[in-house]
């Protein structure tokens, strides 16, 4: 089975890698992601039915882990949005017209932990040893500041929470100028 994992890695990898990058627009997420749905494809192999479609059903479990990324990280889109506009690619952020302002607004130790993680792309334990603070210490500021975001976003731009706690709905915001 191992030998089956490596085949799939050697044909596809590349090509799966730059189907995630496309979607999230952060290349370590991205190899975060991959790496993710190998071990799902390797702890699975068994269960391929048809072969001839490992592509396909590889395919499938790489589309499930991008939408676990995102129900995870409810900042993830807004990320996703931010990254593209810095690097000038097409994406509309219309949809978070305040952002911008919001991490601005943010107390100085969450909105560095924000911008380490979701506009620089570093993983929670790299931007927790740029920022000499504990793993623990970042999560829990990254969870502190999306809270802060979250409700930002509700009062000022009338976005609702879903049932998982993430926004939902149409901007209708009235105060806010980026």
């Amino acid at each position: 089975m191992v030998s089956e994992t490596q085949h799939i890695w050697k044909e596809f990898g590349d090509e799966f890698f730059f189907f995630i990058l496309k979607k999230v627009r952060n290349e370590e997420t991205s190899k975060e992601i991959l790496q993710n749905s190998f071990i799902k494809i390797h702890n699975n192999l068994s269960t391929l039915r048809e072969p001839s479609k490992v592509r396909a059903w590889a395919y499938q479990i790489i589309r499930n882990e991008i939408i676990n990324f995102y129900n995870q990280d409810p900042m993830g889109m807004a990320n996703a949005e931010i990254t593209a506009e810095k690097a000038d690619l097409p994406m509309g952020n219309d949809s978070y017209c305040c952002f911008e302002k919001f991490i601005r607004d943010l107390p100085q130790k969450y909105q560095s932990v924000i911008v380490e993680v979701y506009l620089n792309g570093k993983s929670q334990a790299q931007a927790a040893e740029s920022l000499n603070i504990s793993l623990s210490n970042t999560k829990a500021r990254i969870h502190r500041a999306k809270e802060i975001l979250k409700g930002n976003f509700q009062k000022c731009c009338n976005y609702q929470l879903n049932s998982r706690g993430m926004l939902v709905g149409e901007p209708d915001c009235q105060s806010c100028s980026v």
